[in-house]
């Protein structure tokens, strides 16, 4: 969905400004990289308390998907060399039918889409204040990515809400 938000600029230069964005590491094949973006992970009332806009794209968000999503994950993408390599998120793991519902801020920038495995992608690009949401089995049965750019970009961050997995005892 183009334009689920106004002012994304503007939303961008606060959820910077308000909330710490750190560089992970993460083991990738025999050594531990650093990821290349900068990111937080937060429960959503947190992260509404800093930012109360974002309470109000939850709630919307709530209302329309008719579930919770409590997490929220910053990422921000600071210029064309930030990227993010093709993989699932691991909500999958733990449900059938997982939601992410992502509002993309700041420079536009393509997000990719393919099967599992590989294949032939879709690219989407998404501008400042757009909406995209992987549902039903997409977890399960495609990857995505943010590629790095060959050309000079401004920063884009995307807000990823997500939802908690099931009880244990469910």
């Amino acid at each position: 969905m183009t334009e689920f938000i106004r002012g994304g600029d503007t939303l961008l230069d606060t959820l910077v400004a308000r909330v710490p964005l750190f560089a992970e590491r993460r083991p990738m094949y025999d050594k531990t990289v650093e990821v290349p973006r900068l990111s937080n992970h937060l429960d959503a009332d947190v992260l509404g308390s800093l930012v109360p806009v974002v309470n109000d794209m939850a709630g919307i968000l709530e209302t329309y998907y008719r579930q919770a999503f409590p997490r929220v994950g910053i990422n921000l993408y600071r210029h064309e060399r930030d990227s993010v390599a093709w993989h699932a998120d691991r909500v999958g793991r733990t449900f059938r039918q997982p939601a992410i519902a992502v509002v993309s801020l700041g420079a536009a920038r393509p997000f990719l889409l393919r099967p599992v495995g590989g294949g032939k992608s879709r690219r989407f690009v998404l501008g400042s204040g757009d909406l995209l949401v992987m549902g039903g089995t997409c977890q399960h049965c495609f990857e995505h990515s943010v590629p790095k750019l060959s050309r000079p970009t401004g920063p884009r961050l995307s807000i990823t809400f997500r939802h908690d997995p099931p009880p244990k005892d469910a």
